[in-house]
């Protein structure tokens, strides 16, 4: 094999070197987008949730206010 055949097998690789890149390149990207949607998604079902935890421990605290009240002001005095 000459050496002018060696430059051309080199610079046949390096240009499949060249495309394949290109090509992680692109799926790389792909995904890149693919992620932030993710990401995007996951912090409003946590905004969500935060919402949610916040109404349900309005709820909890105003359920023991009202036993507390019960409790202090007794069942009887409820019951007339």
């Amino acid at each position: 094999m000459s050496t002018g055949d060696k430059i051309d097998d080199m610079e046949a690789h390096i240009e499949k070197l060249d495309l394949e890149l290109i090509r992680l390149r692109t799926k790389m990207e792909q995904h890149q987008e693919t992620v932030l949607d993710i990401d995007t998604k996951l912090d409003s079902i946590l905004n969500e949730m935060s919402r949610y935890k916040g109404f349900l421990g309005g709820i909890v605290f105003v359920c023991s206010c009202l036993w507390a009240f019960v409790k202090m002001v007794g069942l009887d005095w409820l019951k007339k």
